[in-house]
């Protein structure tokens, strides 16, 4: 009454006979892949390796039963795939983010430099009128004494700004180095697009700086003429090549506050005090 069913009627017997040890083992693998990159997502394109093995095995003749396992492993490392996209642009972004936020930060503390310089300008046009003042009055010794104070004021105005900004063009240079340096090591595919993108935001970001600096260092020539220099020739460069929009290296930005850190040195050396 009953039928006792062989091992050769078994609907996976086919499965057993055409599907070798090692198809088996491999799919076991693919399986694998996907527990442990559930916890640890991958970089972006590991899982599209497995999933190109495990399709290559498909096209064997495997049976099935294998290949319907086969198909839930490509799919679910398809999903872990497009889980280590999403955190690859996540980071993208975020390292974008930080860029802008430490770009924006040492831009701000050259701000509030240049915003201390202007309370001292507001002294130097005090003086300024009362010079014309004096003048009116014929007042030659008053307007010659009103000329030092408002030189010593502008010297001031100068020297501190000077050390303002080369302080934070070395900071710059040097933050904008170790981010490129970072980049370098990932040894990313995406490094070059990377470091171009980060060339793009600390050159939108120094530009303004550096043509504060630039015109500083003509005020400094004006006061002191004696202090120019066959260095100043070399740092023309870089600063023509910022006022033109065209990107430097932050070797060249961290040359510049050194440059402008000697020249406030020399400068202080001989200003009144």
């Amino acid at each position: 009454m009953w039928h006792r069913i062989t091992s050769a009627e078994l609907p996976w017997r086919s499965f057993e006979e055409r599907s070798p040890l090692w198809t088996k083992l491999a799919c076991v693998a693919g399986f694998g892949f996907v527990v442990y990159w559930s916890f640890r997502v991958p970089s972006p394109g590991k899982a599209v390796l497995v999933i190109g093995v495990l399709a290559a095995i498909m096209a064997l003749d495997i049976g099935k039963t294998l290949k319907a396992f086969f198909l839930v492993a490509i799919f679910l490392l398809a999903v872990v795939e497009n889980r280590a996209i999403d955190r690859d642009r996540a980071d993208a972004a975020s390292r974008e983010a930080q860029l802008w936020g430490l770009a924006q930060q040492t831009v701000g503390t050259a701000t509030q430099t240049l915003t201390n310089v202007s309370i001292l300008g507001i002294r130097v046009e005090n003086l300024q009128g009362e010079i014309r003042d004096a003048e009116n009055k014929k007042d030659t010794v008053l307007v010659q004494r009103l000329q030092k104070e408002k030189l010593a004021e502008e010297g001031k105005i100068v020297l501190t700004t000077l050390s303002g900004i080369s302080v934070e063009l070395v900071n710059l240079g040097t933050q904008w180095q170790t981010e490129d340096q970072r980049l370098i090591n990932e040894n990313s595919s995406k490094v070059g697009k990377l470091r171009n993108l980060l060339s793009y935001n600390y050159s939108r970001q120094i530009q303004p700086l550096v043509s504060s600096a630039d015109l500083l260092r003509q005020q400094v020539f004006k006061l002191w003429p004696s202090l120019r220099s066959v260095e100043d020739q070399n740092q023309t460069v870089v600063f023509s090549k910022v006022a033109a929009g065209e990107r430097i290296q932050p070797g060249d930005l961290i040359s510049l506050g050194n440059y402008l850190a000697d020249l406030y040195r020399r400068a202080a050396a001989i200003s009144p005090q």
